[in-house]
């Protein structure tokens, strides 16, 4: 999709786009057309009414970060920068509170043209966030730990847990699990560094909504699901010679997922006990189709 704003002979594109909890209404933030390498973020913020059709600039360009994140309430919004986070309370289409730099860290060199920014994590129950930091230069000849930081709404932050010879982490919902890569296998171990185990996993792994369960695949053939738990035995789940794709939560220990190949594809539920059934949909795609799911 692409828009034109009142801004004129300057074109942009939808980056980010979120629902707002309990409305008909999304947020969303763009990123401008350009011909050449890299990314340009227009760091700006649109509330959209889609009842209405009434659009609201939240943020003018360059105000509203990278990225941002909406907490599972609708209540709090972050902002994500290449140094700090910020927040503000959402209510409506207006923003309220608007706090600047209630986290901030050293820049993180990924050595292309491209700026990190820390994945929130919004903490289950509670009014505040979790970041997992990468050292500032992985490159160095002693690099420092990964770290993991819980941001409150009110008050300090508080570091978590450090990890040496971390290079990336993705934290538990609760905050009080995570799955750390390193340049050996990963680990899955608290927050804190303690009960640390080594676990296999294929890049980018997936957290139960109760933190009690991540999903991830085998690194090699023959490809199968793994369903590690935090207090107990992983369970393995054989593909039969196929690929798995779209992996989506839809409850604490229930998942959608689609198995198959190019061109032959079923969608299927399944669970953490290890079984897969009921085929929910098919698709003859070449790649596996994209698709969500309603709370």
């Amino acid at each position: 999709m692409r828009f034109i704003t009142p801004e004129p002979g300057v074109q942009f594109a939808l980056s980010q786009v979120v629902v707002v909890p309990g409305t008909h209404s999304l947020l969303f933030n763009t990123w401008v057309l350009h011909e050449g390498p890299g990314l340009i973020l227009s760091q700006d913020l649109f509330y959209l009414d889609v009842d209405t059709g009434a659009l609201t600039r939240l943020l003018d360009r360059g105000e509203a970060g990278y990225e941002f994140s909406l907490s599972p309430d609708g209540r709090w919004l972050a902002l994500g920068y290449p140094d700090a986070i910020d927040v503000a309370r959402l209510e409506g289409a207006a923003l309220r509170d608007l706090r600047r730099r209630v986290f901030t860290f050293p820049v993180v060199l990924t050595y292309s043209e491209y700026s990190f920014i820390p994945e929130i994590i919004w903490q289950t129950g509670a009014e505040a966030f979790g970041v997992v930091l990468p050292p500032p230069d992985e490159m160095a000849p002693s690099p420092e730990p990964l770290r993991i930081w819980r941001v409150p709404m009110v008050g300090a932050p508080t570091l978590l847990g450090e990890f040496p010879g971390g290079r990336f982490g993705q934290l538990s919902p609760d905050l009080a699990w995570v799955v750390v890569y390193r340049t050996e296998p990963p680990i899955l171990a608290r927050s804190n560094g303690s009960d640390p185990r080594v676990i296999e996993a294929r890049g980018i792994g997936y957290w139960s909504p109760n933190s009690r369960f991540f999903a991830t695949f085998t690194e090699t053939e023959p490809r199968a699901l793994l369903i590690h738990r935090v207090d107990g035995p992983s369970v393995r789940i054989p593909l039969g010679g196929n690929e798995g794709k779209g992996f989506r939560w839809i409850s604490e220990d229930t998942f959608y997922l689609w198995v198959g190949r190019r061109g032959s594809w079923r969608l299927v539920r399944g669970r953490v006990d290890g079984t897969l059934e009921d085929t929910l949909a098919t698709s003859s795609d070449h790649f596996s189709p994209s698709y969500d799911v309603l709370p």
